[in-house]
């Protein structure tokens, strides 16, 4: 006989079988689909006792020619190599298969109790209630962005100074409460996201009614019940909203003298943001509303893309947006 024991012999047997789950999982651990090496382990626990049996319920006098042992054994390998491939193929149908039916979600009838309109498409709606469940949705939604397409009613709040943050964050939450560093923090990191983007070269789309922006600057705030920044403040900001203009040619203006009625934000084509706060409610009342789905953002997407055509070229083109903020917003501001 090849070998001396039964044992020597399911040794080498087990380490073949290892060999073979372990070099299947490799490369795989990143992915959803595939098994962990955790679950190997415990599916090749699982199946290799059940060899064992079979193999030592094998009557010895069979085992006596060398060429038997080798047969044996190579059978013992495949079988073991056959069932746990079959297994881990098994198990990755079964997740791909609710990872089809999460994205795609339940049928119309279960979702509500009336019947759906045609037009209505699939997409998962997330609803936040205060300010600090949308830092944490839209840092998310703009983490590795890398096309963003905004309709906007202010200069955006990641190209405000530190000192600007602290002044809103004040007037927001009052000195000393601890939403106040919370959202300087917040937006401190969406600025350095922001610009990140822009390195990398992300596309960013701004969209800015006229009337919102030219409002904007004169009264240092885009609601009537929000307090306005101080003129040197806003200063400060169109200066840093000309420079980013000119420093990136993968950052685009558009001012338009269309009415806008929805303010939005995409990302991705895939998500879509529905935001305006409601200052000093900003705790309980309904803050902003995110929807996914590739669907819902192509329609979006259109919408976007028709507004931002309709635009006279002009008032797309930088060196022209960047004279205007010079010559006549920020003159503007200071004379107020």
């Amino acid at each position: 006989m090849l070998f001396g024991s039964t044992v020597l012999w399911f040794l080498l047997g087990l380490s073949g079988t290892a060999f073979t789950s372990l070099f299947a999982a490799i490369g795989t651990q990143s992915r959803p689909k595939h098994m962990t090496l955790p679950l190997h382990a415990l599916l090749a626990a699982a199946y290799i006792p059940l060899i064992l049996v079979a193999v030592n319920a094998i009557p010895p006098k069979l085992m006596a020619p060398s060429w038997a042992a080798w047969f044996v054994l190579g059978l013992a390998v495949f079988g073991a190599t056959t069932t746990h491939s079959l297994i881990a193929v098994g198990y990755r149908l079964v997740v791909a298969q609710k990872v089809r039916d999460a994205a795609v979600g339940p049928a119309p009838s279960k979702l509500v109790s009336r019947e759906l309109p045609q037009r209505c498409h699939p997409a998962y709606v997330m609803i936040n209630a205060s300010v600090a469940d949308y830092r944490e949705a839209v840092a998310s939604a703009e983490q590795a962005g890398r096309d963003f397409a905004f309709v906007q009613r202010r200069i955006a709040p990641y190209l405000n100074s530190d000192e600007m943050l602290r002044f809103i964050a004040t007037h927001r939450f009052g000195a000393g409460n601890a939403e106040m560093n919370a959202y300087v923090s917040s937006h401190q990191r969406r600025r350095q996201a922001f610009f990140a983007c822009l390195d990398s070269g992300a596309r960013y789309r701004e969209m800015f009614p006229r009337e919102a922006i030219l409002s904007y600057v004169q009264t240092g705030t885009h609601a009537e019940e929000m307090w306005p920044l101080a003129p040197a403040t806003v200063v400060d900001l169109l200066k840093n909203w000309r420079q980013t203009l000119l420093q990136y040619p993968n950052y685009h203006v558009g001012i338009s003298d269309h009415h806008l009625p929805i303010k939005y934000h995409l990302i991705d084509g895939e998500c879509v943001i529905l935001h305006e706060p409601v200052g000093k409610g900003d705790d309980f009342r309904l803050n902003s509303v995110f929807v996914y789905g590739q669907q819902i953002g192509g329609m979006v997407a259109k919408d976007f893309d028709l507004v931002w055509g309709l635009i006279d070229p002009e008032w797309r083109d930088r060196q022209k947006i960047a004279r205007w903020i010079k010559d006549e917003l920020i003159p503007l501001a200071r004379r107020r």
